[in-house]
């Protein structure tokens, strides 16, 4: 969003628009509008030059990685060979899924050890093992 954005939202909220009003207007929709007003002091409080500033510094404020288990997917060796399958055109995700299972004693895992270690969704799991049990790459 802009700051002449801004400006509009704090012209509209003056003037007693609502935000569906302002967010037609700027051609937003009204959820971007009530939810920048929100953050940025609300509708009694709502100064357009501290918003923008507001925004900048959040955009700029980078969240740090999570640590990472030695031997787990991650490491030099195991990134790389990520990074080689994705290259060779595997989804990353898919690639992450088989490193971990390449990596693990028995060459298995549950669908539960894999999210808990991946730090991945259930369902983001449960996609890349149907992948690649249709590819061929493992077998349930």
């Amino acid at each position: 969003m802009t700051q002449q954005d801004r400006q509009r939202i704090a012209t509209g909220i003056a003037d007693g628009l609502s935000c569906s009003e302002i967010a037609r207007r700027l051609g937003r929709p009204a959820s971007t509008i009530s939810r920048e007003i929100a953050r940025n002091g609300g509708s009694g409080d709502y100064r357009p030059d501290r918003a923008h500033r507001a925004t900048g510094l959040r955009a700029r404020r980078g969240t740090p990685a999570p640590p990472r288990a030695a031997g787990a997917p991650g490491d030099t060796v195991g990134e790389e060979i990520i990074e080689a399958a994705v290259r060779a055109g595997l989804p990353r995700m898919m690639a992450r899924v088989h490193m971990d299972l390449l990596l693990s004693e028995e060459g298995r895992r549950t669908a539960a050890e894999l999210t808990r270690r991946l730090k991945v969704s259930p369902a983001s799991v449960s996609l890349a093992v149907n992948y690649l049990v249709q590819h061929g790459y493992v077998r349930r």
